[in-house]
């Protein structure tokens, strides 16, 4: 069984070869180079022409077209993509061939790292997400990213011009990045978090609310101003 498995794959990659010279011979004064069928894509045949590269069907039918300097494999990123680079830019492309994501991302972190469906892209020096459809679900503005969840279940904190503030799970500035500093919820007073900007503090609560405006010089001067006026 051994040896007829072996001799059946030999038979295939020799079928794949005789396949390939034949597209190349027919094509050969179109493309510089022409790999074997179903390395990257069934059916598929990576080109080359001009130092860019595409790929073209078993018809021989160009199905995208060779203007990538780079193309990764299918399937490393999300299942039925594959990543491509172009004037020193990422994007994805599809096993139909259509390009999802634009090339204009200068990095694109693997799907699912920081939020289930999402990835991380940047552009310039902004961050940004992506989402499963090739959508912008948040624009690359932001200088920085924590982890989701860290503060506060379904947010994640962003810092914009050295201000900070935070994005909920569907992409949504919830607290506007306008602060100097963000504590954790809860180590005040349950439900809320201290915030500063410059030399002020105040309180936000878990829907972004600044319950206690920035107009005192600590959190228990602020804690204090709010107990009075709720017992009044």
């Amino acid at each position: 069984m051994k040896a007829l498995f072996n001799f059946s794959v030999a038979i295939l990659l020799l079928a794949n070869v005789s396949w390939s010279q034949t597209i190349q011979l027919s094509h050969k004064n179109q493309y510089d180079e022409i790999g074997l069928f179903d390395m990257y894509h069934n059916g598929w045949a990576i080109v080359k022409k001009d130092k860019h590269l595409g790929f073209i069907d078993y018809e021989g039918k160009e199905v995208v077209p060779p203007v990538y300097d780079e193309i990764d494999l299918f399937d490393m990123y999300r299942n039925g993509w594959a990543m491509v680079k172009k004037d020193k830019h990422l994007g994805f492309i599809d096993y139909e061939g259509k390009e999802v994501v634009p090339t204009i991302y200068d990095e694109i972190e693997l799907f699912d790292m920081n939020h289930s469906s999402w990835a991380i892209v940047k552009k310039g020096k902004h961050l940004g997400f992506i989402d499963y459809e090739g959508k912008e679900v948040v624009p690359p503005i932001y200088d920085e990213i924590e982890l989701f969840d860290m503060y506060h279940s379904g947010w994640v904190m962003v810092k914009k011009d050295k201000h900070l503030g935070f994005i909920d799970y569907e992409g949504k500035e919830v607290v506007p990045t306008i602060y100097d500093e963000i504590e954790l919820f809860d180590m005040y007073q349950s439900g809320w978090a201290m915030v500063k900007k410059g030399k002020n503090v105040g309180f936000i609560d878990y829907r972004g609310k600044e319950v206690i405006p920035l107009e005192y010089r600590n959190a228990d001067d602020a804690i204090k101003w709010y107990n009075n006026l709720k017992n009044k």
